[in-house]
């Protein structure tokens, strides 16, 4: 599995190495970084909590809160491409968080 996961690329850095890194890029060591993500996690907590709520990261990303409704189950519909019956299951409601990356981050990638 390892030697296929080499193969298919790259691996993602770990949250260790994007500390210690950053800590390099600025001067300040990898304890006042850690501190710094957890503060900005705190602000998305106290910024996220309701339906429509919106929070920027400058030149990083723009996070949205989104609330989706409960959904009833027991509608019997017909499977378009088999032609087969179905029964829907229930959803409870849940919050979901939407992202967008700035124009400048997109551009900057490809």
């Amino acid at each position: 599995m390892a030697k296929a996961q080499k193969a298919a690329g790259k691996r993602a850095p770990t949250k260790s190495q994007i500390y210690a890194e950053l800590a390099e890029a600025t001067g300040v060591t990898r304890k006042q970084v850690q501190g710094l993500f957890a503060a900005l996690e705190g602000l998305v907590k106290k910024h996220l909590k309701k339906d429509g709520d919106t929070l920027t990261i400058p030149g990083i990303v723009k996070l949205r809160m989104t609330r989706k409704k409960a959904t009833k189950g027991g509608e019997t519909k017909v499977n378009q491409f088999t032609g087969q019956t179905y029964v829907t299951q229930p959803k409870p409601a849940k919050n979901d968080i939407r992202a967008r990356v700035p124009k400048a981050l997109k551009e900057m990638v490809q």
